[in-house]
């Protein structure tokens, strides 16, 4: 019986791990949110051929954006853009703490559940252990997946 109640909350976790995020923003295919950008913002752009480009933005204009780094400047044409990303020196840090909020609330879901169904003498004290240690290896998880993301917010994706 234990070991079934671990197997399926490992088996939980792991679902939720792997949920792609859903976004919440709309018009992310408004090429007019990308002119809207100030020159000097740090951008990723992603195009449908798989390259990455990382730079500070130059110009847009209706057909193209211009980004420059390193004393270059890359010209992409709008058609070969799938995705473009705001980035920010904290967009690593603030994806880790939300990640691990989201891993810290799952792992003290999951110990709980653990721990319930064990439901030994001390099962009044089942919901403060379940969170006791599943709280910090949630936050633990999460922040080392979302300390991973080095893009920022999205603000334009391809149709």
């Amino acid at each position: 019986m234990k070991t079934g109640v671990i197997a399926l909350s490992l088996a939980l976790m792991l679902a939720f791990a792997t949920l792609p995020t859903v976004s919440a923003q709309g018009g992310l295919q408004d090429w007019s949110a990308v002119q809207a950008i100030k020159p000097g913002t740090e951008l990723i752009v992603e195009t449908k051929n798989g390259e990455s480009f990382e730079g500070k933005l130059s110009s847009v204009t209706a057909a193209a954006l211009h980004l420059s780094r390193k004393g270059k400047s890359d010209a992409i044409d709008q058609n070969t853009v799938r995705s473009i990303y705001l980035t920010k020196k904290s967009s690593r840090i603030e994806s880790a703490l939300a990640w691990a909020r989201k891993g810290a609330v799952i792992g003290a879901a999951i110990g709980v559940i653990i721990v319930f169904a064990d439901r030994g003498e001390d099962a009044n004290l089942a919901p403060a252990a379940g969170i006791m240690f599943g709280l910090p290896a949630g936050a633990i998880f999460g922040a080392v997946k979302g300390g991973k993301n080095r893009k920022g917010r999205r603000i334009y994706e391809a149709k």
